[in-house]
């Protein structure tokens, strides 16, 4: 189908017939120039007065803070726990801590500390037997004193999966798994 776009006007082609937009950077602008309206809210820690799109809460309920800073420096509470943003360790609020990454410790790192009785140094690794990054019980968890130690555990394992998959005859079931969750890998199977 040949469209117009509701924004610039370029003509494009698509398939989908509720495309509105040649882009995704058309279809921002768009909203952006015709959304303006902004929910004015005080930050409860620091003052300062910042908005939300209309959108995001239409009455501003339950939005007290301006940052995840804020909230915390608010509570003073250890137990705010945040999912980092590229994996799944759990950091919690600890600007006290030695070693800190914008007052925050991946929970793991605690858990050992408490169990050893010390800090844990910069270059010791803790490593989730299970490989779950949020599975933080103390049964899961094992010290690593060096990287070398927390590499050689992973080439380890994964020469156990590889045994694993050739001794229960699983490489054809995986394989088919691969072609149906990783589209980007097909072109590659079977070379």
């Amino acid at each position: 189908m040949i469209k117009k776009c509701k924004r610039c006007g370029k003509i494009f082609t698509t398939n989908l017939k509720e495309k509105k937009y040649c882009s995704v950077k058309c279809r921002a602008k768009y909203w952006l120039e015709h959304n303006q309206e902004r929910i004015k809210i005080i930050c409860e820690h620091c003052g300062k007065e910042f908005g939300r799109p209309r959108r995001v809460n239409a009455k501003g309920k339950g939005i007290r803070f301006c940052s995840i800073s804020c909230a915390n420096k608010s509570t003073r509470s250890s137990l705010i726990k945040q999912k980092t943003k590229r994996h799944k360790y759990i950091s919690i609020w600890k600007p006290e801590h030695p070693i800190n990454y914008n007052g925050r410790v991946l929970e793991h790192r605690l858990i050992v500390e408490k169990i050893i009785g010390r800090y844990l140094k910069k270059e010791e690794i803790v490593h989730h037997i299970n490989y779950l990054e949020d599975d933080n019980r103390k049964e899961n968890l094992f010290l690593c004193h060096t990287y070398k130690e927390h590499d050689k555990i992973h080439r380890k394992s994964r020469y156990l999966i590889k045994e694993f998959i050739r001794e229960k005859g699983l490489k054809e079931e995986l394989t088919k798994y691969m072609i149906k969750n990783c589209p980007e890998l097909k072109s590659g199977v079977g070379n």
